[in-house]
């Protein structure tokens, strides 16, 4: 009897730290995910799409990155993925433009300035606040 108990006692024990770490691994996904999703910037253009797109493709190759003159753009906006950089351009309306920008993977100092210096530049090359 005294093993059997041994054994139950083991394996409650087993169980329990399985809840722990599997309650640790989910905080953990759920500040990775809460990262992520911070990790990016967007600003709305008084401009038309075509305007925003030039925009932000000459500001993309003006901070280094390599735009594919390939890259996927109609008339309600693109997609750019160059390095670390992943750009959304969208068509609000034929005079509104959002472009939004997420550098890295996490939200981190250096990421968010970055996207804020892209943004800038597609601002000044528009000539929009």
């Amino acid at each position: 009897m005294p093993r059997i108990l041994s054994r139950l006692v083991s394996v409650l024990l087993l169980l329990s730290l399985t809840g722990c770490i599997a309650v640790a691994a989910g905080a953990a996904a759920g500040y990775g995910t809460a990262q992520y999703l911070k990790n990016s910037d967007t600003r709305n253009y008084a401009a038309g799409s075509a305007a925003t797109w030039k925009a932000t493709v000459d500001t993309l190759t003006c901070e280094g990155y390599c735009v594919s003159p390939c890259a996927c753009v109609t008339d309600q906006g693109g997609r750019i993925e160059s390095g670390d950089a992943v750009v959304v351009v969208e068509a609000l309306t034929e005079n509104a433009t959002r472009v939004q920008v997420r550098i890295g993977t996490f939200s981190t100092a250096d990421h968010r300035q970055r996207a804020a210096k892209i943004l800038d530049g597609i601002a000044a090359r528009l000539n929009t606040p």
